[in-house]
C-alpha cells in the first residue's frame, strides 16, 4: 500500500511540474506579445492625410501652413503628427482625389485635412460610414457648397475653416483707392457659374453706388485678350475680375494693355498680382492653414467631437499689390497700402513673375 501511495505521490508531483513548465511557457508567450504591443505605434502618434486639390498657389500656401502648424502643435503637446508621407497633391480631378481618399482609408489614417472645395467634398464622400474626422480648408461658402448644413453645428465627421471672399470687398478696395470712379469694367468668364454669380453681386453693388459698368467676357486666351482690349477702348476707369482661373491664366497676356491705358486691374485672388494685375485680393492661405490644423489637433488630441466644433469663418483676406504695376500707373505703393489696410487684415506686395507673351496690338475683330 505504501509503495502504491508513493507512486501516486510521484505521479502527482510530476504532473504539477509539467503544469508549471507549461505555465512558464505560456507566460513567456504573453511577455512576447506585450513586447510586440510596446513596439507598435504609440498612442501619441497620429497619422494625418493631407490632400491638396491642385497645384494652385493658394492651396500650396495653405498646405505648407497646415504642416507647419501641425509640427508646432505636436511639439507643444508632446506628441507627433505624421503627415509628410501622407501629403498628396491632386490635379483638380475627382478621379484622382477619390483615389487619394481610398489610399488614406487603406493606410488607416487618424484624420484627413482637405485643402480646396472639391477635395473637401470628395473626402466627405470617401469617409462616409467611417469615424475618420475630416477638416477642410476652403475659400468658399461651406454651407452654400453643401459641405455642412450649418456652420455653427456641422454634422457627421466634417468641419473646417473657410475664408469666404466677397466680390463687394474687392469693389470696396477699388473705391478706397479712387472714389471718383464712374465706369467699371467687369471682366470674367461667362462659362464659369461662380464668376457669373460674383458679377451679378458686383452689378448690384455698383448700382447701389450709382456707378456704371461695362461687361466683357471670354473663356480662352484669345477671347479674354479681345475682351480686355474692348474695355480699354470703352475707357473704363478700373477693371474687376472675380476669382476666375481662365482670366488669371491669361493675365500675363493682358496686364500690359491695362498698364498702357493707366487702368488698374483688381483680381479675385492674390495670384493675379503676381501675374501683372495691379491688385489681387483673396483668401489668406497662411491663416486658413493654421485654423484647419488647429481644428485637427483639437479633434485628435483633445478628443473633441467634430459635430461640436463650428466651422471657422475667416472674415478678412489678404490684398497683394504689384509694386511694379502700381508705379507704372502712377500709384504710390506706401500710400495705397495704408488705404487698403483699413479694409482688409493684411496687405503685401509683389512683382510680376511672368513675361508677357502677347503683343498688345489691336485684335483683328476690332
Amino acid at each position: 500500500m505504501r509503495r502504491t501511495n508513493r507512486k501516486s505521490w510521484l505521479f502527482v508531483l510530476t504532473l504539477c511540474l509539467l503544469l508549471s513548465l507549461c505555465a512558464c511557457g505560456t507566460g513567456g508567450q504573453e511577455i512576447s506579445a506585450e513586447s510586440e504591443d510596446e513596439s507598435a505605434e504609440p498612442k501619441d502618434l497620429y497619422r494625418i492625410g493631407i490632400v491638396q486639390e491642385s497645384e494652385d498657389d493658394l492651396w500650396r500656401t495653405v498646405t505648407k501652413s497646415v504642416q507647419r502648424e501641425l509640427y508646432v502643435k505636436g511639439k507643444q503637446a508632446g506628441i507627433r503628427f505624421d503627415y509628410k508621407k501622407y501629403t498628396e497633391v491632386a490635379d483638380g480631378t475627382r478621379a484622382l482625389i477619390d483615389e487619394i481618399g481610398q489610399d488614406f482609408l487603406d493606410a488607416e489614417v487618424d484624420g484627413i485635412i482637405a485643402v480646396g472645395p472639391l477635395a473637401a467634398n470628395r473626402m466627405k464622400a470617401c469617409t462616409k460610414g467611417t469615424d475618420i474626422p475630416v477638416v477642410f480648408a476652403v475659400n468658399t461658402d461651406p454651407v452654400g457648397e453643401g459641405l455642412v448644413k450649418s456652420a455653427e453645428h456641422p454634422e457627421g465627421n466634417l468641419t473646417g475653416a473657410a475664408d469666404v471672399i466677397e466680390i463687394r470687398t474687392l469693389l470696396q478696395l477699388m473705391l478706397s483707392a479712387d472714389s471718383d470712379i464712374e465706369e467699371v469694367g467687369l471682366l470674367y468668364n461667362d462659362e464659369n457659374e461662380s464668376s457669373i454669380q460674383s458679377m451679378a453681386e458686383a452689378k448690384r453693388y455698383l448700382d447701389s453706388k450709382g456707378i456704371g459698368f461695362e461687361e466683357a467676357t471670354g473663356s480662352n486666351n484669345d477671347e479674354i485678350f479681345s475682351a480686355a482690349y474692348a474695355l480699354v477702348e470703352d475707357g473704363v476707369d478700373a477693371v474687376v475680375t472675380p476669382d476666375d482661373v481662365a482670366i488669371q491664366n491669361s493675365e500675363s497676356s493682358i496686364y500690359q494693355l491695362f498698364i498702357d491705358a493707366g487702368i488698374p486691374h483688381y483680381g479675385g485672388n492674390e495670384g493675379f498680382a503676381a501675374q501683372g494685375a495691379f491688385l489681387g485680393y483673396g483668401a489668406n492661405g497662411k491663416e486658413l492653414g493654421i485654423a484647419a490644423a488647429d481644428l485637427a489637433a483639437e479633434i485628435l488630441i483633445e478628443r473633441s467631437a467634430v459635430k461640436d466644433l463650428p466651422v471657422q469663418i475667416l472674415e478678412l483676406g489678404i490684398a497683394t499689390v504689384n509694386s511694379e504695376t502700381a508705379e507704372s500707373i502712377g500709384v504710390n505703393v506706401d500710400s495705397i497700402r495704408k488705404v487698403f489696410r483699413s479694409i482688409c487684415g493684411e496687405v503685401s506686395s509683389t512683382q510680376t513673375a511672368v513675361t508677357d507673351t502677347r503683343q498688345t496690338e489691336e485684335p483683328e475683330s476690332y
